[in-house]
């Protein structure tokens, strides 16, 4: 299931979209401190494709999505 979710990005000069940060629905902020991976996914159960984002937010491996045009985290 696709929570979806705010996030502040900068575009690098050749157009490279890095995600800064998330802000929940509540309006708490979570800095992300490092891009571990980013590479191309297509989820069949999901019926999503787009670019997947492992990052470290606060000292722990999560993945973000972004998916053309939304972002989302994935909830069991």
């Amino acid at each position: 299931m696709k929570k979806y979710i705010r996030i502040v990005v900068e575009f690098e000069r050749d157009g490279t979209l890095l995600p800064i940060r998330i802000i929940w629905d509540n309006g708490a902020e979570y800095p992300i401190s490092k891009i571990l991976d980013v590479r191309y996914f297509s989820s069949e159960s999901e019926r999503a494709s787009g670019i997947k984002y492992t990052c470290l937010i606060r000292g722990k491996t999560r993945e973000i999505f972004f998916d053309r045009s939304r972002w989302y985290v994935s909830r069991a």
